[in-house]
């Protein structure tokens, strides 16, 4: 359903509809409400992408620390395709994933968005491979 009444909020103040809508920086931070409603939006104006949950290893390798709670709430991360090739041998895009707090208490509201893709990686190349898995793919 679409908010009319917030599409000034919107274009004036964009910070604050975040805080209001999803707990932007604060410690009821809804992530996983912002991925899932980007993600409709990203569909609907007919963008390619799609969500899987955040692999525990992956977060703990992007944070440097251990996450144990990923592995019974795992956090959501969006996929976007921006330049696809045939077969999808080739998808260049970027992901976006909330970052959890570093210590319980702590104001959250951040996320994290990387540059992705799935073709061979070259040596020397410097952008972050993503590997997909006929699990992982919708």
């Amino acid at each position: 359903m679409v908010r009319w009444d917030r599409l000034e909020t919107l274009l004036t103040d964009p910070g604050r509809l975040f805080r209001e809508v999803y707990g932007w920086g604060t410690p009821g931070f809804d992530a996983a409400a912002l991925v899932i409603n980007l993600a409709n939006v990203l569909k609907f104006t007919a963008v390619d992408s799609r969500i899987r949950p955040l692999p525990r290893q992956a977060e703990e390798r992007l944070t440097g620390r251990p996450v144990p709670e990923a592995a019974a709430e795992p956090a959501l991360q969006l996929f976007v395709s921006l330049l696809k090739g045939l077969d999808d041998a080739l998808d260049v895009g970027v992901t976006l994933y909330p970052m959890r707090p570093t210590r319980p208490g702590v104001p959250t509201g951040a996320s994290d968005c990387r540059p992705t893709r799935t073709a061979p990686r070259r040596r020397g190349s410097r952008w972050p491979s993503v590997r997909r898995s006929s699990s992982s793919r919708r």
